[in-house]
């Protein structure tokens, strides 16, 4: 897996929705904040980062092939698919 610590949190739950589970369940405010890299957002909730890394590397692995792809859809296949 790439070094993702100085990544912002906003970013990876950007590139892998899967990933979300893993910041709600620490509490960590992906949306509003996530800007921070996860370096810091380890460090302002006091969590081990290589447990935070090894939790999101999990998500990303699980149901890879049975998730769609919504990233590389053309923006009227997504709105439709939403709608």
């Amino acid at each position: 897996m790439e070094n993702i610590d100085k990544k912002p949190v906003g970013q990876i739950v950007a590139e892998d929705f899967r990933t979300w589970p893993v910041f709600e369940s620490h509490k960590i405010d992906y949306y509003n904040k996530g800007r921070q890299s996860l370096q810091d957002v380890t460090n302002e909730h006091k969590i081990d980062l290589q447990l935070l890394i090894n939790e999101i590397t999990e998500k990303k692995e699980t149901q890879a092939e049975a998730d769609p792809d919504f990233n590389s859809w053309p923006l009227d296949d997504l709105s439709e698919y939403i709608i």
